[in-house]
């Protein structure tokens, strides 16, 4: 096979090299002269919560193979290389026939084995009450539960990395010091925890918010709640939804002073209904409306039941609400993730005897994705 030579300006430096590839690894690097316009190459973007996309749900009885497959080529045409599959609240015959399913899409595909680096668990152990449940299925709801989850973790063979928790819920801190054992990162979401209910979570072993701002109750105390509280702990990090609709780009502003950016990570919760005809359908028994431009909502209520905005347009967002730098900001769905879940960090260093795991970006106010360098790696 004939070594491809690919130009750009790397993301992370700012400095333009010549990248020559040969069967998908990185064989030399050498620094060359830029010109104007010249594009960026960057490592594929890192979601870690995707709840599906087109019809095709993680969560669903019906999850077939073929349907992560298509989840990760779609995925891939948007620039994101890795996700974590997220399975949401339901019946846990369900949760565990999703994980086998997954697993055994990474095992049989080896684009779905390269895609999809983690799962993520987002409930049942969160606040059954109306708010912070948010777009959760009420009925599936329930107590912390170590058994349930060392089922999961066997179930799931290394892949699951996260679950989202709430920490006032009953044997919440208990779970929470057991799933750091088992090396498992621990995120507070979906919750209405006091700033102690906060504070013991981080001391049992949670590093991380989910979507913080969103799975809330939409009235709160003022000055003494569970952000606040998230936001004045400097170990956690916090993924947040940048699609200008999850959060006020003001608040994005804010919470971006408020955490460095080495402990942000940018996430699209992409929902199963997203790309959809618009009108009404059905996620599980919640029923929802999909917009033709936006946000998936609650039927008939302003409430958000997850998003349709893929990462890079989220890292755009990011970008222009904070003034922080291109390549500052592509570590938020870069490096931060690898980091923090411990990913394989081949996968985004660019360097010498690395996979050319990447895409070529233009960036002129918008991002645009000009090629993404699947062929090289899959």
């Amino acid at each position: 096979m004939t070594n491809t030579f690919v130009n750009g300006i790397n993301i992370f430096d700012n400095r333009a090299y010549s990248y020559e590839i040969n069967h998908g690894i990185i064989q030399n690097i050498r620094q060359i002269d830029s010109y104007n316009h010249m594009n960026y190459i960057c490592p594929g973007l890192i979601d870690t919560q995707v709840n599906g996309y087109k019809g095709i749900d993680y969560s669903s009885p019906t999850l077939s193979e073929e349907g992560i497959v298509s989840i990760c080529r779609e995925f891939r045409k948007h620039g994101i290389s890795q996700h974590f599959a997220t399975i949401v609240t339901r019946p846990n015959n369900i949760i565990l026939k999703n994980i086998k399913t997954i697993i055994n899409a990474k095992k049989n595909n080896p684009y779905v084995d390269k895609s999809i680096s983690g799962i993520h668990i987002e409930g049942p152990f969160i606040s059954p009450d109306d708010g912070p449940r948010g777009a959760h299925d009420s009925n599936y709801v329930k107590s912390a539960d170590i058994g349930l989850l060392d089922s999961w973790l066997e179930a799931a063979k290394g892949v699951l990395k996260t679950i989202t928790i709430a920490p006032e819920i009953p044997n919440a801190i208990e779970l929470i010091a057991h799933a750091k054992k088992r090396g498992l990162i621990c995120s507070i979401g979906h919750t209405s925890a006091t700033p102690e209910d906060i504070r013991k979570a981080v001391r049992a072993g949670a590093k991380i918010s989910t979507h913080l701002g969103n799975g809330s109750a939409n009235k709160i105390n003022r000055l003494n709640n569970h952000i606040w509280a998230q936001l004045a702990e400097d170990s956690l990090f916090m993924s947040i939804i940048s699609d200008n609709e999850h959060l006020p780009p003001e608040v994005v502003k804010v919470f971006a002073r408020a955490k460095i950016l080495n402990k942000i990570i940018l996430i699209s919760d992409m929902s199963p209904l997203a790309g959809l005809t618009p009108g009404v359908s059905k996620w599980g028994n919640i029923v929802a409306d999909v917009t033709e431009q936006g946000p998936v909502r609650l039927h008939g209520t302003p409430y958000l039941a997850g998003a349709s905005s893929f990462l890079l347009k989220n890292l755009e967002n990011f970008i222009q609400i904070t003034e922080n730098s291109l390549s500052e900001s592509i570590k938020l769905c870069t490096v931060n993730p690898t980091r923090l879940y411990n990913l394989n960090p081949d996968r985004i260093n660019l360097s010498v005897g690395t996979p050319f795991d990447a895409i070529l970006l233009h960036f002129d106010e918008q991002l645009k994705i000009l090629r993404v360098m699947k062929n090289y790696l899959l």
